[in-house]
């Protein structure tokens, strides 16, 4: 943009776009939170298939009552880890959404001021043209008037 052109509303775009790179980088990292999350999860879906097969194994040989009891009360206690984390999941994912309107919202806020900043410079530019016409017609028609006088001057006889 030229060095004639004033956008009134910069400090106001500047703080929008400010804002929209802090809102990019919280969803960011409440999107890694929630991934995170997911995650934790997989591994306790993994660890209770894995205890589950054991527990398999074990009842189709010679059974340890207690050792089965034990595999009973850690797959419960996995159970329970397991829906806690799916609420942990759920509550990151609603965080990351959140953060993802926040930072849609902030990014069409700047995208409208941006928006005025390209009209303002367009009609900037609308005006520079006319007042370039305006002082290219004042030349033309200053030139044109002296060369008038100057004909005139010539074609009167004597009075040079």
């Amino acid at each position: 943009m030229p060095q004639g052109f004033k956008f009134r509303l910069q400090k106001v775009l500047e703080m929008r776009e400010q804002r929209e790179k802090l809102l990019h980088k919280r969803f960011m990292e409440l999107l890694a939170a929630a991934e995170e999350e997911k995650r934790e999860l997989e591994k306790l879906y993994r660890y209770q298939t894995q205890y589950r097969e054991e527990l398999n194994r074990k009842q189709r040989g010679a059974v340890d009552v207690n050792e089965v009891m034990q595999y009973l009360h850690y797959l419960e206690a996995l159970a329970r880890a397991i829906d806690e984390q799916i609420l942990r999941v759920q509550e990151a994912e609603e965080r990351a959404e959140e953060a993802r309107r926040d930072l849609l919202k902030a990014q069409q806020e700047k995208k409208a001021v941006e928006k005025l900043k390209e009209k303002q410079y367009e009609d900037y530019l609308k005006e520079q043209q006319r007042a370039e016409v305006i002082f290219l017609d004042e030349v033309s028609s200053s030139r044109f008037n002296r060369q008038q006088a100057d004909a005139a001057r010539r074609a009167a006889p004597g009075k040079n």
